[in-house]
């Protein structure tokens, strides 16, 4: 008897080694499934490597013709220097901050916003004496794949065959129809630049990322369904079970565009293979990854974040960030204060700088546009003197609305009010 124990015991002991490996290997699969994406955060620049802003040329409400520059060259991976927050599994889009348990009823507008027309882009002015070696230091253009942000509210996200994945069209249509990757791969493709952005990024945040997309438009894919008259909500649905909604006229009107590629290679599993959408000036959460049912209803649809009382319209609001310097202890010589701007679909016009707490304001250069659905990148020539300062910055964007300063919490509309940066020059 006491061997047979013995042997059980060892048994025992080895079955659970191997268990403790095995929980070990998954939670270290699991930790490098959820870290943050790698470096992307600001660089120093030479002013004169930065492409002119060109202006934006608009023939109307919808226009489809643009002059900025597109030839923005992206950076070397290894050439970035900050790290960049990702989202956490379990979050619409992760900040501390976790939605409420009790559900909101959020007001839905049926409300069209087509790209605006919007005040052209000023000339970038000389550099003024004094800084004509000061590099400005700011985020690349165009953000890398591997350091974009990632929106997710799984634990494991899903991995999606490509060669049998198919898009569905149904609901409230009178021609129902299904697409698979090469279909849609073979239709007239749509290349855009434009910005994301998540709802839940907080004043002065990173998840916000800007990149190269290729697709096809996705308002021709709603047309051949052919919409059936009382439709109210365009459904979205994933591979993992999300859901989301916007109005029909937004999917009709909006030049979304339901993308394949991201900066010129295949969406990463991470970002949406094999198809993902891209709706304008729309929060991340409604430009649903892993897309593969789009339904037609007579209904105000509630996604899956819209149910736990974050906004269903979820317009962009205006932000605006100072990405250098810092904050803390800066030299008193001259540097170039700046950041991004960005305001969805409606562009931005205008950004100012405060030195003194939003006593004065000063216009800032407004320096990179990629493009029309893009975020700007901008900078300020400033040579402050030894003493303390409160920096702050604000944004006006394509349609002459001026960001506001009311400070807000990212639930349940997004944050609003001015990013403040605190610093000491010595």
């Amino acid at each position: 008897g006491t061997g047979y124990e013995r042997r059980d015991f060892t048994k025992a002991l080895g079955g659970g080694a191997v268990a403790v490996l095995g929980g070990g290997l998954l939670w270290a699969g699991i930790t490098r499934a959820l870290q943050a994406p790698p470096n992307a955060g600001p660089q120093e620049i030479a002013l004169s490597d930065l492409p002119t802003p060109a202006p934006i040329v608009r023939t109307g409400p919808t226009a489809t013709t643009e002059t900025a520059p597109t030839s923005v060259p992206e950076p070397n991976a290894t050439e970035v220097a900050q790290a960049q927050p990702t989202e956490a599994a379990g979050t619409p889009e992760a900040t501390s901050e976790a939605a409420p348990n009790g559900t909101v009823e959020a007001q839905h507008q049926v409300e069209t916003r087509p790209t605006p027309e919007m005040t052209e882009v000023p000339s970038t002015p000389p550099v003024p004496p004094g800084f004509e070696n000061v590099k400005a230091v700011l985020v690349p253009p165009i953000t890398p794949v591997e350091s974009f942000y990632i929106t997710t509210k799984n634990f494991i996200d899903p991995v999606v065959d490509g060669n049998s994945w198919t898009l569905t069209f149904k609901g409230l249509v009178d021609n129902p129809y299904t697409v698979n990757l090469k279909d849609v791969q073979g239709l007239p493709p749509v290349d855009r630049v434009e910005t994301l952005a998540c709802i839940s990024n907080p004043i002065g945040g990173n998840l916000i990322g800007n990149a190269n997309w290729k697709g096809v438009n996705f308002a021709d894919m709603i047309k051949k369904a052919k919409p059936k008259s009382g439709v109210v909500d365009v459904v979205v649905r994933g591979a993992d079970g999300y859901a989301d909604s916007f109005p029909l006229d937004v999917a009709l009107n909006n030049e979304c565009v339901l993308v394949y590629e991201m900066n010129g290679k295949p969406l990463t599993t991470k970002h949406g293979f094999p198809a993902r959408l891209l709706v304008p000036n729309i929060y991340g959460m409604k430009n649903c990854k892993w897309i593969t049912e789009v339904e037609l209803v007579n209904n105000d649809f509630k996604g899956y974040w819209e149910s736990q009382g974050w906004d269903d319209v979820a317009h962009y609001n205006i932000v605006s960030r100072i990405d250098n310097p810092g904050g803390g202890s800066i030299p008193a010589k001259p540097l170039f204060v700046g950041g991004i701007a960005f305001a969805g679909n409606r562009g931005i016009q205008k950004v100012e700088v405060s030195t003194d707490g939003g006593k004065q304001w000063e216009d800032a250069q407004i320096r990179v546009v990629p493009g029309q659905f893009t975020w700007v990148l901008w900078t300020y020539p400033w040579n402050p003197k030894p003493g303390s300062y409160t920096l702050q910055v604000r944004a006006t964007d394509g349609t002459g609305t001026l960001q506001t300063a009311t400070r807000a919490d990212t639930f349940p509309n997004g944050a609003t009010g001015y990013h403040t940066i605190q610093v000491k020059a010595g």
